[in-house]
């Protein structure tokens, strides 16, 4: 039989991004537990059949269950903004890039429209993507 734990923390019964299951192995399973359990944490059996929705809930400290959560608007809006900076860095990455063409074309000879207009249309998007960049302070 399978056994799968969870892990929270101690101060306010969060989830930690931390699971581990093990075959059925009696005492070592306890000890397993404690020696991979993150600091200032506990370890949450999870009984077969029963699924825990990690994103909307934690466990309550006091009565030893599980109880539903939402994550404080803060921390939801800076994981949101964090994400958009990340697709916006990789999507600039991509389009600098692809300016190496047109400005090699523009190298041999600078009167080319074409390269001229392809490197104008990247700087655009690229200009699209820059409030995306987190700033101290953004808030966007």
């Amino acid at each position: 039989m399978m056994r799968t734990w969870i892990f929270y923390r101690v101060a306010d019964g969060t989830w930690v991004d931390r699971s581990m299951s093990l075959d059925d192995v009696g005492t070592d399973a306890d000890r397993c537990v404690a020696r991979n359990t993150p600091a200032n944490c506990k370890a949450f059996e999870v009984l077969t059949g029963i699924s825990v929705d990690r994103s909307y809930s934690r466990f309550d400290v006091a009565s030893g269950t599980i109880v539903a959560y939402e994550r404080p608007a803060p921390e939801v809006a800076a994981e949101q903004r964090a994400a958009r900076e990340r697709r916006a860095r990789r999507r600039i990455d991509e389009l600098e890039q692809s300016q190496l063409r047109p400005m090699r074309e523009l190298a041999i000879d600078p009167a080319n429209a074409e390269a001229k207009r392809r490197l104008a249309e990247i700087d655009g998007e690229i200009a699209g993507l820059r409030p995306d960049l987190q700033q101290p302070g953004a808030t966007r």
